[in-house]
């Protein structure tokens, strides 16, 4: 009698004590490829060496919003975009890349026109994504976890 006590005791504060996540991320890999709601959580720049800078991107709450049909939206634009995913890498010289992204809309409060991006992507897992910047020399990379 005293085990199933002390066992129902341990059950409970073990049930107590787990949360249930409510973590705004994905957390099944059920889902793959683009499709979907994307935040900016980290960026890496090298400064030139083989270290990176790392900085939490979080806060930042920047948002890519991939839909079917090769639409994009994003919280840094107020216009609606297209995308196109290349199973080949282009360009393979001078910039490679194997997505493009382009806005016909100049970029929230931006003075210059930046609307059009080549860039290298790769899914680290279905929820993470990696998106390279190719003009970068010394290695930049922007990561993206994908948004329940």
């Amino acid at each position: 009698m005293k085990n199933l006590f002390l066992f129902s005791i341990i059950l409970f504060a073990i049930l107590a004590c787990k949360k249930e996540s409510n973590s705004e991320y994905a957390q099944d890999d059920s889902q793959q490829g683009f499709d979907g709601r994307w935040k900016l959580v980290e960026s890496k720049v090298s400064p030139g060496d083989q270290n990176y800078i790392v900085t939490d991107k979080t806060k930042d709450n920047i948002i890519l919003h991939f839909k079917s049909a090769g639409k994009v939206s994003s919280s840094q634009y107020t216009c609606e975009g297209d995308f196109k995913y290349y199973e080949e890498t282009q360009d393979k010289n001078l910039y490679p890349y194997n997505l493009s992204i382009s806005f016909p809309c100049r970029r929230k409060n931006s003075k210059v026109d930046e609307n059009e991006w080549k860039v290298r992507t790769e899914f680290k897992d279905n929820n993470t994504l990696y998106i390279y910047n190719t003009r970068c020399i010394e290695g930049c990379s922007e990561i993206y976890r994908r948004l329940k």
